[in-house]
């Protein structure tokens, strides 16, 4: 990119030069291979190479714009091809750098590069290895699994190979605690199906590799939560909380989940329903308190601070005088006006107590 100055000297307007040279591609060795450990990625792999030209260019219509180029990656044992990001990123060095994803398959690869019908490949070997095993904290949220696919649930990570040990435990105040292996389906990907006899409901989640805990938790609930529902029809509850418990997460206003309620208060439920949105102006809402050592059970209806038809992510539902403290089983029902019967919820994965 060229400045075009005014005579004191400032910028007056930019000129971008693109250059596409004509001559071939050309690869040189290092003398040794491309070593690579799996992590986090993208992985990165630098290699030699002239007559690149500029990281943008032009095409052959010279109108449209294209960045970098194209990396093959062909597995010289399975031939598995997969395809990465080629740029120009260290000026002056003569190095191209190969952008790789981090769930590759680990191997010996050959590179060949390609730019604007150009090609080259790459002399040094590419070898990729697994690294450490970890699941990503970025699909570590709330896991739905539905009844009619046999409450199969999955996380996804890399370096997930079979010479580790992968557990996940189930807590539920109502069902106990429950340990369940995960097998790798992938190196990116573990999954497991739940026992016949864990009943619907939410169940907070922990994952162990090699008997280490994989720290990770959902921002929005506080914790990892396992949804087991029998479709995707049915409510399910995420979060129960006050007001009182409001904090600044990354992107807004949250709330800590909590067991002890304050009955001054109005509950303040998060939950996956149909819509997800909860409406009131729309839908009949209501959380369904059974006493844990009683049968009887209450009806929580939504706050009046609930203004009707106003599409609320934390629905409020009132504690009436009529509910005596105690400890109680929580589940939400939701009924559409054309619904002829309300969807209940498994019950939440903590016993609530209100003072």
């Amino acid at each position: 990119m060229l400045h075009v100055l005014t005579p004191d000297n400032a910028i007056l307007s930019q000129i971008y030069l693109y250059v596409n040279p004509a001559k071939t591609l050309e690869a040189l060795s290092r003398g040794t291979s491309h070593d690579l450990i799996i992590k986090p990625g993208p992985l990165r792999a630098y290699v030699p190479v002239k007559n690149w030209g500029t990281n943008y260019y032009l095409d052959d219509s010279l109108r449209n714009e294209v960045y970098g180029g194209i990396a093959r990656l062909k597995n010289i044992e399975t031939g598995n091809v997969e395809t990465g990001k080629a740029v120009f990123e260290q000026l002056d060095t003569g190095l191209i750098t190969v952008l790789i994803s981090d769930t590759i398959d680990a191997g010996k690869y050959e590179i060949t590069l390609f730019r604007n019908n150009r090609s080259v490949v790459i002399p040094d070997r590419l070898n990729i290895e697994y690294g450490e095993p970890d699941v990503r904290s970025e699909v570590f949220f709330n896991q739905n699994s539905f009844l009619d696919k046999g409450y199969g649930v999955s996380f996804k990570g890399y370096n997930l190979t079979p010479d580790h040990r992968y557990e996940m435990i189930l807590t539920n105040d109502l069902m106990g605690t429950r340990k369940i292996p995960l097998i790798p389906k992938t190196h990116i990907e573990l999954e497991a199906n739940l026992p016949s006899d864990v009943l619907q409901g939410t169940y907070q989640v922990m994952l162990y590799i090699d008997g280490t805990p994989v720290k990770y938790w959902n921002e929005l609930t506080g914790v990892n939560l396992i949804l087991a529902r029998e479709n995707t029809d049915q409510p399910a509850i995420s979060l129960l909380s006050q007001r009182s418990k409001v904090f600044n997460g990354l992107n807004g206003k949250l709330y800590r989940p909590i067991s002890r309620f304050n009955r001054n208060e109005d509950i303040i439920l998060y939950g996956e329903t149909r819509p997800h949105i909860l409406a009131a102006g729309t839908q009949i809402s209501k959380l369904l308190l059974k006493g844990i050592n009683s049968d009887r059970t209450y009806e929580l209806l939504l706050s009046d601070s609930s203004a009707p038809a106003i599409l609320t992510f934390f629905p409020q539902f009132r504690i009436t005088s009529d509910i005596p403290s105690g400890s109680y089983e929580v589940r939400l029902s939701i009924q559409e006006k054309e619904e002829a019967k309300p969807r209940i919820s498994g019950p939440y994965y903590r016993i609530i107590t209100i003072e």
